[in-house]
């Protein structure tokens, strides 16, 4: 088969979970003996950050170090619906982003390229894909993030809403999903599909570490890094050995605020010698097998990588009950702790993780074993059986 795998969202020398899996994907697909193409739209040149095979073909259709501008008319049209109350702010964002020389040499691509089939990674490659090119070949739109963050009567805009209705089938990553999907996109398909784990062989730790590993780029809005370090700091007198770590980069000006308000907070608490910004690594297995807890304070999540990762080396997990998809992993109690909304109840669990090794190390088996039901094997063997029934529907349109 001839695949297409399409994301307009960062990729190149990104270290987000929806690229890693994208890369996965590709390398899988092209191990599997298929011709596989991955499109980005990345102001940036350069490579993916994760590992992407010689034989997948990757194309970044800008690396001109910026987005489109878009006309003097285009700006003009935008102003005056939005006056009217009727500007449709996705629609708007495509044809300002990519709706010139993008439009123009992604379908030149696709025409040169003649995928059997497509699949979206995020909603802006969707939208140049069925609002811009009205592209009528086979297609599956991926949902990397839980399905209320986009099918919400508040939230989802009509153009958006219309491409979703126009593809053959919609994956999501969580069995809530679906019925939240299919109440706006009706008779589409939608099928559950989960993310991956690869599980180490073995666990090489042969102390404990006093150590806790979030990872994850800094976000004050969907990753949430001072709330775990406002909670680490209240109980931090009682555990002068432990230390935090915290891994990830920033990729907006807005995120680089929020680093720097961390940065403020750890000086102004004299965490100094306590808590560290560690940067993005590839080496994500091995930190994680420094650790001893793995603490993740997001507001939202589709089917979190970083949390599965630390699960399948064994850390007990702590996350919060209202946070989706990390109240589907995170079992209260048996593999890792799900805590009430706010900073008390958060370091309350820290509290007793770290002082009990025992419980760590039951939690941190749970969680291992929690992690077999996504193993690698089966659920690329559902993908591929996926592809191949959205190619042999769409033929027979």
């Amino acid at each position: 088969m001839n695949i297409m795998l399409t994301d307009f969202w960062n990729v190149v020398n990104s270290s987000g979970g929806a690229e890693k899996v994208l890369c996965r994907m590709a390398n899988e697909l092209v191990d599997r003996g298929h011709e596989v193409t991955v499109v980005c739209s990345d102001p940036k040149s350069g490579n993916p950050f994760f590992y992407l095979s010689d034989k997948v073909n990757f194309v970044n259709l800008n690396g001109k170090g910026c987005f489109e501008k878009g006309s003097f008319y285009l700006r003009i049209q935008r102003e005056f619906f939005r006056i009217l109350g009727t500007l449709d702010k996705d629609k708007m964002y495509i044809k300002t982003r990519f709706g010139r020389r993008i439009k123009k040499d992604f379908s030149k691509l696709i025409e040169n390229i003649n995928p059997d089939v497509i699949i979206t990674f995020d909603p802006k490659s969707l939208l140049v894909l069925k609002c811009l090119l009205k592209n009528t070949l086979p297609t599956i739109a991926m949902l990397h993030m839980e399905a209320v963050y986009f099918f919400s009567k508040n939230r989802i805009s009509p153009s958006l809403l219309k491409a979703y209705r126009s593809v053959d089938c919609i994956q999501v990553l969580s069995r809530k999903d679906i019925e939240i999907v299919k109440e706006f996109c009706g008779n589409i398909e939608v099928v559950y599909i989960p993310n991956t784990v690869d599980m180490p062989d073995k666990i090489i730790k042969t102390k404990n570490c006093n150590k806790i590993i979030n990872i994850g780029r800094i976000d004050g809005d969907h990753k949430r890094q001072l709330i775990l370090i406002n909670a680490f700091n209240k109980i931090k007198e009682y555990f002068p050995q432990w230390q935090l770590e915290i891994w990830g980069g920033t990729y907006t000006e807005k995120q680089n605020q929020y680093k720097n308000e961390i940065i403020d907070y750890i000086g102004e608490n004299k965490l100094e010698e306590k808590v560290f910004l560690m940067g993005e690594t590839k080496d994500i297995i091995n930190k994680l097998m420094d650790g001893d807890i793995f603490a993740f304070p997001s507001k939202f999540e589709g089917m979190p990588l970083a949390l599965m990762d630390a699960m399948s080396v064994g850390l007990p997990a702590i996350g919060y009950k209202s946070c989706a998809s990390v109240n589907e992993l995170i079992i209260d109690n048996f593999n890792g702790f799900l805590c009430d909304d706010g900073i008390d109840d958060f370091a309350d669990k820290l509290k007793l993780l770290m002082s009990d090794a025992d419980l760590r190390r039951k939690l941190g088996g749970n969680a291992r074993e929690s992690m077999k039901a996504f193993a690698p094997g089966k659920i690329w063997d559902e993908w591929e059986a996926l592809i191949n029934n959205v190619i042999r529907i769409g033929s027979g349109k």
